[in-house]
């Protein structure tokens, strides 16, 4: 059989081998980019089962968000109305192994599940740069069985200096004892059941942790703050501080101002708190009032607390400053407020492993006074609960300004 012969011009011949060339190039280049980027390849992410690998089995997924494999367990169970064996399949389904697993060791509720280990402490570190109170660096302690007792130093021992042959002087200590029993914090979030239904859910899922942990962070500071340890919450810091270490504001001048701090940080220094963790905490009206006080001379009273981008956290004599609606302005006479100085290091948050989570799409819930029917809203009521205590090693780690109107 006789070959065929092609008569190529001189430009076709260039292209060709051009077109040879390139692929053989091309062919390598990519041989090498992709043994140079084989060390650093993310693992193909099955969010919320919109990928899939070989039918139904799920890939393995990479590192999520935080929150996103707890957000993804509550909507399982939301979905399956908190029956276990259709939760798990919602799990198993979205393509997470881990909150499958999570939901595999829960134990169910009527209606929900108590979710624990590694995907419950998600939501303590989101609740973290939410909640003042956790900012200051609590000593946070588990309370395996919801009570915790602990001894304190109510009188230390003492020292002194000898004479040669002289009898040194005997001394113990004085314990007393720190109680704490878990109280129940729960927080209520109505979701569109348009959302749970949705399998978008890198954003779905932020929308669904966003809007627990907003609200349980709230209400936490709330009573953390000032709770009066009744009706089953925490005792807040406001009430743990001895009557001695409640300031009353003496003005609004930067003078006065100077001298309400100093008494203050005089209340805490002269009982021996060793000041390791130290943080003002304050109203936004109040911090925007020392953020641009200024003296008689028309100089800033507290240039130091410029010193950060924005005023955010900013520093007051020495100490940060922490922010929080959790302390009202409408005290006293409908116009004051409080500013704390509190040390972290003597603050005491005794916390319950674990996170209740409860799923209902027939409740009621309340707005503005108003009952809200959650099934003609086409919602589902989610509830999270956490139990924890706040409480302090020696009360006169914190003091109290009363009475401020700096802003009003």
């Amino acid at each position: 059989m006789s070959e065929e012969v092609v008569e190529l011009t001189e430009t076709e011949l260039a292209d060709l081998i051009e077109r040879q060339a390139r692929s053989v190039v091309g062919g390598l280049v990519d041989n090498k980019i992709n043994e140079a980027l084989a060390p650093y390849a993310k693992k193909q992410t099955n969010y919320g089962g919109l990928v899939k690998s070989g039918g139904n089995r799920p890939v393995e997924t990479t590192q999520l968000p935080k929150g996103a494999r707890f957000a993804q367990a509550v909507r399982a169970l939301a979905r399956a109305g908190g029956i276990r064996s259709q939760a798990l399949n919602e799990a198993k389904r979205m393509g997470n192994d881990a909150v499958a697993k999570a939901l595999s060791s829960s134990s169910f509720t009527g209606g929900g599940a108590l979710i624990e280990g590694e995907i419950a402490a998600e939501v303590i570190e989101l609740l973290r740069p939410l909640s003042v109170v956790r900012q200051i660096s609590p000593r946070v302690v588990r309370a395996a069985k919801g009570t915790l007792t602990f001894p304190k130093i109510t009188t230390g021992a003492t020292a002194s200096y000898s004479t040669e042959n002289a009898d040194i002087a005997a001394s113990e200590p004085e314990f007393g004892q720190v109680i704490m029993s878990a109280k129940k914090l729960a927080g209520l979030v109505p979701l569109s059941n348009d959302l749970l239904r949705f399998d978008g859910a890198a954003d779905v899922d932020q929308i669904v942790i966003a809007d627990l942990v907003e609200e349980l962070a709230k209400v936490e500071d709330e009573n953390f703050l000032r709770g009066q340890g009744v009706e089953g919450g925490p005792k807040g810091l406001r009430h743990w501080a001895p009557t001695a270490n409640l300031i009353t504001q003496t003005g609004t001048t930067a003078a006065d101002v100077e001298t309400d701090l100093g008494n203050a940080e005089l209340a805490l220094e002269g009982a021996d708190i060793r000041m390791r963790s130290p943080f003002w905490v304050m109203n936004p009206r109040t911090k925007n009032y020392l953020f641009n006080l200024r003296d008689t001379n028309g100089n800033l009273a507290f240039p130091e607390m410029r010193s950060r981008s924005g005023g955010l956290n900013p520093i007051l004599r020495g100490k940060p400053v922490l922010v929080s609606t959790g302390i009202p302005i409408n005290l006293g006479g409908g116009t004051e407020s409080e500013i704390y100085l509190v040390d972290g290091n003597e603050v005491i948050l005794g916390e319950v492993e674990g996170v209740t989570v409860d799923v209902s799409s027939d409740a009621s819930y309340s707005v503005s006074g108003s009952s809200v029917s959650a099934f003609q809203r086409d919602q589902t009521l989610i509830r999270a609960i956490l139990h924890h205590d706040l409480s302090m090693r020696h009360p006169e780690g914190v003091a109290v300004i009363t009475g401020s109107t700096l802003g009003a």
